[in-house]
């Protein structure tokens, strides 16, 4: 993870020689300092997917395409939405939400999800060895979105808030009942029961992602999934949390 939460999301994906990114929510600046933290310039990145318009998951996708001519994977109702807020995306290439992306030797399935957005998707990621499910921000999820993240080997499932802390924050009411909506983000309770759901004896790996600094704890999500884990018998389960200020260590699946 280069960066998971309220103020900017982006995941770096390598296979082989391949390097993709999923979102790019941070200023260009950024985003390459933090690559260059993992070992990676520019040219390294073959493409970027966005998964909705949102600023905190485009912010730098539009310089990271004039300017360094990255192929930038969205459907059109993403695109359309998002030249309002960074401008042309020269290297725009548009799908259609269900298609499987091809990025070097991965398949990248999208699909869509339910939350405040044009047209947002999630991902699930395999290759002939192993399969990564992505479902960021999502108001609940979906008899397909449990479908796409089944048997998969490594989750980054979204843990957004705990609803009491989130009544109790300074946010205005109308976006805290945006969050609490079918169509906001998931609460810890709401993401570990969809968790649960998707044990298998294969799954080795979970990322607690876009952690809310005002209306969660990253240490309590963290210790909500290890205990439910422990308690099922899965404590061998390795459980990461995304930060948002720095990269998070490399996880192999």
């Amino acid at each position: 993870m280069l960066a998971s939460g309220s103020c900017g999301n982006s995941i770096l994906v390598s296979s082989r020689n391949y390097h993709f990114l999923i979102d790019a929510g941070l200023s260009c600046r950024e985003l390459l300092r933090r690559l260059a933290q993992a070992g990676l310039s520019p040219g390294d990145v073959s493409a970027v997917i966005i998964t909705h318009e949102h600023q905190d998951h485009i912010l730098g996708v539009g310089v990271l395409s004039r300017r360094h001519k990255i192929p930038v994977y969205m459907n059109a109702a993403t695109l359309d939405a998002a030249r309002s807020h960074v401008g042309e995306i020269p290297t725009a290439r548009v799908f259609v939400t269900g298609d499987a992306l091809i990025m070097g030797d991965l398949a990248v399935q999208t699909y869509p999800v339910p939350h405040d957005a044009s047209e947002p998707i999630g991902l699930s990621i395999r290759n002939s060895e192993s399969r990564i499910g992505i479902a960021l921000d999502m108001g609940y999820p979906t008899k397909l979105v449990k479908h796409r993240l089944s048997e998969s080997n490594a989750l980054v499932l979204e843990f957004n808030h705990e609803p009491e802390m989130l009544r109790q924050c300074q946010r205005p009411w109308e976006i805290k009942q945006r969050i609490l909506g079918k169509t906001g983000h998931m609460s810890n309770e709401a993401a570990l029961e969809l968790l649960c759901g998707l044990v298998h004896d294969q799954l080795r790996t979970v990322v607690l992602a876009h952690i809310s600094r005002e209306a969660n704890s990253a240490q309590h999500a963290l210790s909500m999934v290890k205990t439910r884990l422990e308690s099922i018998g899965r404590a061998d389960v390795g459980v990461f949390v995304g930060d948002q200020d720095t990269i998070g260590e490399r996880i192999e699946v």
